[in-house]
Order: structure tokens, then C-alpha cells, then sequence
């Protein structure tokens, strides 16, 4: 009976190179280590999350019309779970900015065919779509958690909707990404996809 307790209580853990079967002979008090460890694995990820500056023009704001034609688009993540759990965003294979726990960000887009990327751990959701003149666009990152997986789920929503989703979001710039990224800073602006001849 014990042992069908316990593994009731792990069936959602994902197995690690066939590591979750002895799990249930690990004492109680130890099933809280991977959340103590959360905070270091966080700590240790490459990449680096911080508060937006105050000044507004130094980064891309929602709810902006910019005057030079460019699209905006934001990310916006307001799920309440898998708060540790970083996902990657790029835009014609440009890093454009991450979201971690309830965040969100945005950028400046030039008109056009744009391929959008969103990647966490456990797999990628696409997106291709064509970005109007000035328009403003608000991409709901919803997240799934399926048998120990978290992955994106989003969905693009109108303006009243994403006002909704910001004020349970706080909004966050990457200023820390590895080597081998192309970042966007500030509010540099995403080349549309090459035409092919």
C-alpha cells in the first residue's frame, strides 16, 4: 500500500535516464531538494533576466505606435507555475528576449515575414506571420505541463486582452544571453525574413 502511494505521488515526474523508478526509496524529507535546488538552478542559467529601466525610451514599450513604420510585438507570459523554467524567444533566429515566471517583453519589428521561436526545455513552439506597418502585436505565452513537461502554448490576443495579461506580468529585458547568441538590445529592430529569388 506505501509503495502505491508513492508512486501515485511521482507519476508526474519525468524519468531521467530511468533515474524516477528509485524514487520512492528516497526518504520523504528529501522530496524537498529539487525545489530548495531551484533557486541555484536558476541562479546558474545563461540567461540573465533583469527589471526594465525606468527611462521608457530605452527600451520598447506595449501600447507604442512608433513613428518610423515599425511593428511592435510582446511576449507575454502570465502563468503562475513553472516559475523557474526560462523560455528563449527568437525572431528570424535573432534572440529577442526570454520570459521567466510571470514576465514579459517587447520589440520592434520591421514590416514583413517574420519566423517567431519560442524554446524552453521541452520542446519549440513556431510561429510565421506577417507583421503590418505601426501595427501592434501581443503574443499570450500560456504554458501546458504535461507528465513533468512545460511547454508553450501561445496564442496572439487583441489589445484589451494583453492590457489584462500586463498587469499580472512584470516586465523584464535580457541582459545576459551565451556567446554563441545574436541579441537584440534595446529597441533595435528585427529585419524581415530574405525574399527568395
Amino acid at each position: 500500500m506505501r509503495a502505491h502511494h508513492c508512486t501515485a505521488r511521482i507519476r508526474h515526474v519525468k524519468p531521467v535516464h530511468g533515474v524516477h523508478k528509485h524514487l520512492a526509496l528516497v526518504p520523504k524529507h528529501l522530496a524537498l531538494v529539487p525545489m530548495l535546488l531551484a533557486p541555484m538552478l536558476l541562479a546558474c542559467s545563461p540567461y540573465r533576466l533583469a527589471p526594465a529601466p525606468s527611462e521608457p525610451g530605452a527600451v520598447t514599450q506595449p501600447f507604442t505606435t512608433y513613428l518610423d513604420g515599425m511593428a511592435t510585438v510582446c511576449i507575454i507570459r502570465s502563468a503562475q507555475f513553472a516559475l523557474a523554467v526560462t523560455f528563449t524567444v527568437h525572431d528570424n533566429k535573432l534572440l529577442v528576449g526570454a520570459t521567466r515566471g510571470p514576465t514579459y517583453f517587447c520589440y520592434r519589428a520591421q514590416p514583413g515575414r517574420h519566423q517567431i521561436a519560442i524554446t524552453g526545455d521541452d520542446g519549440q513552439q513556431r510561429f510565421d506571420v506577417l507583421l503590418e506597418p505601426r501595427a501592434r502585436y501581443y503574443l499570450d505565452q500560456r504554458l501546458k505541463f504535461d507528465l513533468g513537461d512545460v511547454v508553450s502554448q501561445g496564442d496572439w490576443v487583441d489589445e484589451a486582452t494583453a492590457a489584462q495579461l500586463l498587469r499580472r506580468s512584470e516586465h523584464r529585458v535580457l541582459q545576459g544571453a551565451p556567446a554563441s547568441e545574436r541579441l537584440l538590445t534595446g529597441t533595435e529592430v528585427v529585419a524581415t525574413v530574405p525574399a527568395t529569388p
